[in-house]
């Protein structure tokens, strides 16, 4: 039979218990079932500035020194807790120091039992997340001020998930391939209006092979290989793509991939429309071109074939011809004609649409 410590081991152990609970790091607490505290850690001190004793003689202190935005919430917890009804409770709450600073508390209680599962009371502890708080928040106002230059950014924004992370060692087809399933997740106005959209919702879920209207297009496959040989990092790399009514656009990208244990997981970028720039060298080039053939052709039939070949490449040559005026005749001679319904190499100039331009 295990004998009954004496009185000095039962002293001895209190002691250590006691010495135990007064070095606890948080400001822990104990009420008994009429809301009477019958302990309270030291360390209430170097959280809120009143000592033990003073929370003892003053049990009333526990609320008064509350912020007042925040006494309601905790107010009707100490009234519940007294009627027995709480059984775990968690809050946040300001509470203002002995020395006027604002700290913010981390309040946690619970129910206590005895040994023999007998209801004796509410233990309590709380903590110092200041500091917390305020990292929180200045993470809260670093998102807004994100959020908000995103959102006013002339450039398009956009940030792709993929449908599944896909391996930085799968082969570089395999790749292009699994991106161009991406989803836009997020985007700014900006980027839903180079495609024809009023607002970044309407792109949501676009998939890159939808923007890039479809996934056969050799350059922008090119872009998209040259952006993974770069380590998922590239910079003003064109791409062709196709707004919601078909036409084609050109951009400007910059593409950040968002790379994980080996895993390509999404990618930020931010894009220009470069269209009327690219339009404006296309035009150039055809120019050149045409200028260049008026200088290599023999004859004015194979220099208007060039004409028709060149302007084809901006416009639809399916019915197109290049007529040339005989004053003395008042006739129209076609060197190159192409139409699906009629085959002419001469007409009047009368009155027909040609002659008044």
């Amino acid at each position: 039979m295990k004998e009954k410590p004496t009185y000095q081991e039962l002293e001895e152990k209190a002691a250590f218990f006691q010495t135990f609970a007064d070095n606890f790091y948080d400001w822990e607490m104990f009420f008994d079932l009429a809301g009477e505290i019958k302990y309270i850690s030291p360390s209430c001190e170097l959280i809120s500035g009143y000592s033990a004793n003073e929370f003892i003689e003053n049990p009333k202190l526990l609320t008064q020194i509350v912020h007042q935005s925040d006494k309601e919430i905790v107010c009707n917890h100490f009234d519940r807790k007294l009627k027995h009804t709480a059984k775990t409770v968690s809050l946040a709450y300001r509470i203002i120091t002995k020395n006027g600073n604002i700290k913010w508390i981390e309040y946690n209680c619970h129910r206590t039992l005895d040994k023999s599962k007998r209801f004796i009371g509410y233990s309590s502890s709380n903590r110092d997340i200041t500091e917390r708080k305020k990292t929180e928040y200045e993470l809260y106002l670093s998102e807004e001020k994100f959020r908000s230059f995103v959102k006013q950014a002339s450039e398009g924004i956009y940030l792709f998930e993929l449908k599944k992370p896909v391996s930085v060692n799968m082969p570089i087809e395999e790749q292009v391939k699994n991106i161009y399933e991406g989803q836009i997740i997020e985007a700014n106005d900006s980027q839903a209006k180079m495609y024809g959209f009023q607002k970044a919702e309407e792109i949501y879920g676009m998939s890159l092979a939808e923007l890039h209207g479809g996934t056969d297009n050799p350059d922008n496959i090119g872009f998209l290989r040259s952006w993974i040989e770069a380590n998922y990092r590239i910079i003003d790399a064109e791409s062709s793509e196709i707004d919601k009514n078909g036409n084609n656009i050109w951009f400007s990208n910059n593409v950040i991939g968002y790379v994980e244990d080996g895993y390509l997981l999404r990618l930020w970028g931010t894009q220009i429309d470069i269209t009327e720039r690219k339009y404006a060298e296309q035009i150039q080039k055809i120019l050149y071109n045409i200028s260049n053939s008026a200088n290599t052709t023999n004859n004015l039939v194979d220099f208007a074939t060039q004409i028709k070949e060149q302007l084809g490449t901006i416009i639809d040559t399916t019915n197109f011809y290049i007529a040339l005026y005989d004053e003395n005749t008042d006739m129209f001679s076609i060197p190159n004609l192409a139409d699906e319904k009629e085959d002419l190499t001469t007409f009047s100039a009368g009155k027909s649409f040609t002659n008044y331009h």
